[in-house]
Order: C-alpha cells, then structure tokens, then sequence
C-alpha cells in the first residue's frame, strides 16, 4: 500500500501547478532561444549569399584583369595602351578626330607635322 501512495505522492508533485508553471517557463525560455537562433542562422544566411555574390563578381573582375595583364605585357598591346590614354601618333601618321553628332558629322584631320611645315603652310595660306 505503501507503494501505491508513493507513486501517488510523486504524481500529486509532478502535477502540481508550481511543476506545470515552472515546465511551461522552461519550455518558453527554449522556445524563445531557438526563435534567436533561427533568426541568427537568418542573418548568415544572407551574408553568405552576399558574400557568394561577391565572389563571383571578385572572380569576374579577376579574369578581366589577368586578360588586361596578358594584353599588356605585349609589344601590341602596350602600344594600342599609350595610344588610346595619350593621344600619341607616330611621326608618318596622322591623327583623325572625330566629332561628336551634336556638332555634326564632320570630321577634321590633323597632320603630325613639325614647327617648319607649319610655317610653310600658314605663309602659304596666306597668299591663297
């Protein structure tokens, strides 16, 4: 008999409303732990897909640039370089400019020539 009401003891205390009261806390504290969590696991999900997209855009920008560095590391390609950033013309060669359609379609031309041809042909524009 004795038995029978220690069972009965133990379940009187397990079904007391302080034991109910404080596994709901409990089960409310790890609810809210595992919401935190969740949310944090959000979070990096987020930045790690920013971070992929980076990358990718990292890679990208790699490639170009070692195709850059390879065109450049030829004779061709650094002369195609100093012409394109400077303007520069070899001494036989001509420079054409080419003038935007909001001032037409024109298209002037201008010879590489030296300071006595200049001469020449400014005195020579002025008898014409």
């Amino acid at each position: 008999m004795r038995e029978f009401q220690g069972r009965r003891l133990f379940r009187q205390a397990l079904y007391s409303r302080q034991v109910l009261i404080l596994l709901v806390v409990v089960i409310l504290l790890i609810g809210f732990s595992v919401f935190k969590l969740y949310r944090k696991e959000h979070v990096a999900d987020l930045e790690r897909q920013a971070l992929l997209s980076e990358l990718t855009r990292l890679e990208a920008r790699r490639v170009e640039l070692e195709s850059e560095i390879e065109r450049l590391s030829t004779e061709r390609g650094q002369e195609e370089e100093i012409r394109e950033k400077l303007g520069l013309a070899l001494p036989d060669e001509g420079v054409i400019t080419v003038i935007g359609p909001e001032a037409g379609s024109e298209v002037k031309v201008v010879e590489n020539k030296s300071w006595f041809g200049r001469l020449i042909d400014s005195i020579a524009g002025l008898w014409e």
